[in-house]
């Protein structure tokens, strides 16, 4: 499995259940900062974490996996920085 860093946001696809990837993920970024949207149906986690705005949109895939994609900006500037750090924190809680 492989990451995909792009200009804006880090995107993995994960081989586990959306419902469980979804609880994981809104269980770390609670740890990490506040949460200011909280969807499961559309998969969508609204957060900040260290001054920046996070948005983490999970949508279910075939074969059990789950794409998750983590943008995060601060001053209007991307911080890749901090969103591979809460894809990590996902990463390491699934395994």
């Amino acid at each position: 499995v492989a990451t995909f860093i792009g200009k804006n946001s880090v995107e993995q696809i994960i081989e586990a259940d959306f419902e469980l990837v979804y609880e994981i993920s809104l269980e770390v970024v609670k740890r990490m900062g506040t949460v200011t949207k909280d969807d499961a149906s559309s998969g969508e986690i609204k957060a900040k974490i260290n001054g920046a705005r996070i948005t983490l949109h999970l949508s279910k895939k075939e074969d059990n996996t789950t794409e998750i994609t983590i943008s995060a900006r601060k001053y209007l500037l991307p911080r890749l920085d901090i969103a591979g750090g809460v894809l990590y924190q996902i990463l390491d809680k699934l395994e």
